[in-house]
């Protein structure tokens, strides 16, 4: 399997000793954040700094063309930290991928309103919505200036409708143990744009969609069948229209896919994705054969790809190992490894061994 490291351009800059750490884990490719949302990160491994507080989404290199406006450029790091870390992998015989995450961006630097509103009227403020014109003109906009950078080889986060689960920057919601009917209920949006296109059946979807809510699991199942042509179909429509745009501009484009319609996560739905290069799968605590399977079914074609964490609090030599059989037996192009900046020596050196 191809190993692909994921890293954020501060994890780059400043440290010397990262291009043998990439390498001492066997990673052939890396996946440069070039458009990340607002998080705060360890970095164990930096000589110079220990915490990295991103307050913002940002995008790491000048902005180009017509459209939304970045408010403010990132305090944390240079404006050009991708391109400036981008150099630094690449002159040591690196590939690099600007890895993106659009529509987990937040109205302190996109200057929109267009947020994903539930049915109670709660705006996340994180999630622009993939049904808004304001969408497409983000893509663009980011692609346009990934272009203009040189940027060809592009792994994509986050290109379809954001929800419940993926919607702010610090998540306090696990107790409230919403079943999953419920989470796809709470994800359905009623933005302006949103409203708009459902018309006059608007009013019909909230009172299935918060009857939905509060019911119980077999309920609010059923009040999920009555919204799925509805919300469905405008999210076909949306995402479809959003990942066209990337893909006319880039000649390798990898894609982070769910075999779920009703996802709103960081994988969008595969379904909506027809003729991706990779598609990566979320593989990060267990191999799930035919969940992977599923997101290759609208791209024969595509490479496949697994998604798996070494941050796991439980992450042993074992288990790993046991993990990337799996992945291997499951017929896995890529390994993609979050995150080589967040983990500790003592993680990477698990890696390592399982690896050499």
């Amino acid at each position: 399997m191809e190993t692909v490291a994921y890293l954020y351009p501060w994890d780059v800059l400043g440290d010397p000793g990262i291009v043998d750490r990439i390498r001492s884990v066997g990673a052939d490719r890396v996946a440069l954040a070039a458009h990340y949302h607002a998080v705060r990160a360890a970095t164990p491994n930096h000589p110079r700094h220990e915490i990295i507080d991103a307050a913002w989404s940002a995008l790491y290199l000048p902005a180009v063309g017509e459209g939304e406006i970045p408010i403010e450029e990132p305090a944390w790091t240079a404006p050009d930290a991708f391109l400036r870390a981008r150099d630094v992998l690449a002159g040591a015989g690196l590939s690099v991928a600007a890895w993106i995450a659009p529509l987990h961006a937040d109205p302190r630097t996109w200057r929109t309103t267009a947020r994903v509103v539930d049915v109670y009227g709660t705006v996340h403020r994180h999630a622009v919505c993939a049904s808004s014109p304001h969408a497409g003109v983000l893509v663009e906009r980011i692609a346009a200036s990934l272009r203009a950078a040189g940027a060809e080889d592009v792994v994509a986060e986050a290109i379809g409708q954001l929800g419940i689960d993926h919607a702010h920057q610090h998540e306090k919601t696990s107790g409230a143990d919403w079943e999953l009917a419920q989470k796809r209920l709470l994800s359905v949006c009623f933005c302006h744009d949103c409203a708009h296109a459902h018309g006059d059946r608007t009013a019909e979807l909230a009172d299935a969609v918060g009857a939905g809510v509060r019911a119980d699991p077999d309920a609010a199942a059923d009040a999920l069948a009555q919204c799925e042509e509805l919300v469905l179909g405008l999210r076909g429509r949306s995402t479809g229209d959003l990942y066209q745009r990337l893909r006319r501009q880039f000649p390798a484009l990898t894609v982070h896919a769910s075999p779920d319609p009703w996802a709103t996560g960081a994988g969008t739905p595969a379904v909506w994705m027809p003729d991706a290069d990779s598609v990566v799968g979320n593989a990060w605590h267990r191999c799930d054969p035919d969940a992977l399977a599923a997101i290759r079914v609208p791209s024969p074609q595509a490479r496949l790809g697994a998604y798996v964490t070494l941050l796991s609090p439980d992450l042993t030599a074992d288990r790993l190992r046991r993990h990337l059989a799996e992945l291997q037996g499951a017929g896995v192009d890529e390994l993609h490894l979050y995150h080589l900046g967040l983990a500790s020596e003592r993680r990477l050196q698990v890696l390592r061994e399982v690896k050499a």
